[in-house]
């Protein structure tokens, strides 16, 4: 696993609050990851902010995948 300069997000929330804009992009960088493992039928089933770290760029990434899930995931059309 890569190291995650950035710590993880239940710590930056911790510290202090965040602008919407950076709420905006931490729930875009957790989506796109999401996307990434269900277009591979792999759930995750364990997100919390603790599972949420960040590089040192700020991207975050999902961790721990302790619980998941490989198989068919019901994907749902908006």
């Amino acid at each position: 696993m890569d190291f995650a300069e950035g710590g993880d997000l239940l710590s930056l929330l911790g510290d202090h609050a965040i602008s919407q804009e950076r709420a905006v992009f931490y729930s875009a960088c957790m989506v796109l990851g999401l996307k990434f493992l269900h277009d591979r039928n792999i759930a995750h089933r364990d997100i919390k902010l603790e599972n949420v770290l960040l590089d040192r760029d700020g991207y975050a990434k999902l961790t721990d995948f302790g619980i998941s899930k490989e198989g068919k995931i019901h994907r749902y059309n908006y």
